[in-house]
């Protein structure tokens, strides 16, 4: 449970910090120098802040840090707590803020993420949900989905789930194999621990994904959610041929 310990963390600081009267001693980005393998949870955590404002735009603009790959993932955050604080079953309806094509991908990653806790057992509310962001976001919706199994179940799909086909699957296990190198890089004694309890076949799998997803890109002129949202597409052209492990 560290992982979600240490978001909380960064949720309160980011908190903290924007509320003067609270004087903290300590900012997020302290934890990323003192628990580098938690980057992901953290700003994820970052990203709750933005959430609880009235228009979370503004928030969003201004979280990603040109220096650093990983810092879009607080718009996801900010999106998974969107639809945790405010959005309504059945069907869980959050509106997509006016920004970026690319900060959308990420806000649709966070929702699908969210999606995963609220309706995975449902599927026609994905596919409504599905519809409803639109072609152009589905994919990144359904990496949500992926990447909360991998990282917060880290769970193989089951084979009788028809939240999956096969035009959906390459994005699906983008962010399954996202998650699982998350929780492998954070908590690599539990995971190591799931690992060892895979059949032989079925761990060279999981292997491959996250040695792949350990190879990072290198950050360029771009914004990082342009190199971010790139990188994602190109694991998904690459796991075409990769069956998602069940």
């Amino acid at each position: 449970f560290k992982p979600f310990f240490v978001e909380g963390a960064a949720m309160a600081l980011a908190t903290s910090n924007a509320l003067p009267f609270l004087k903290a001693t300590s900012r997020p980005s302290d934890l990323l120098d003192q628990l580098p393998g938690y980057k992901h949870v953290i700003y994820a955590g970052w990203g709750w802040w933005h959430a609880l404002k009235l228009n979370p735009k503004q928030g969003i603009e201004n979280s990603v840090n040109p220096t650093d790959l990983f810092s879009p993932i607080a718009i996801d955050g900010t999106a998974f707590a969107r639809a945790f604080l405010f959005a309504c079953p059945p069907y869980f309806n959050v509106k997509i803020p006016v920004v970026s094509y690319e900060k959308k991908r990420l806000w649709a990653q966070g929702y699908g993420r969210a999606l995963w806790f609220l309706a995975s057992s449902n599927d026609s509310i994905i596919e409504l949900q599905r519809k409803r962001v639109g072609p152009e976001l589905s994919a990144d919706l359904d990496s949500g989905l992926g990447l909360a199994s991998g990282f917060a179940g880290m769970a193989l799909v089951n084979p009788s789930s028809r939240i999956l086909t096969s035009a959906k699957q390459p994005a699906y296990l983008q962010g399954y194999a996202f998650g699982l190198t998350a929780r492998a890089m954070s908590t690599p004694a539990t995971f190591s621990s799931w690992l060892a309890s895979l059949e032989p076949s079925k761990k060279q799998k999981v292997k491959r994904l996250v040695s792949r997803c350990l190879v990072e890109p290198r950050l360029n002129s771009d914004c990082p959610t342009i190199v971010y949202t790139k990188w994602q597409d190109d694991l998904r052209a690459e796991f075409k041929q990769t069956e998602v492990p069940r």
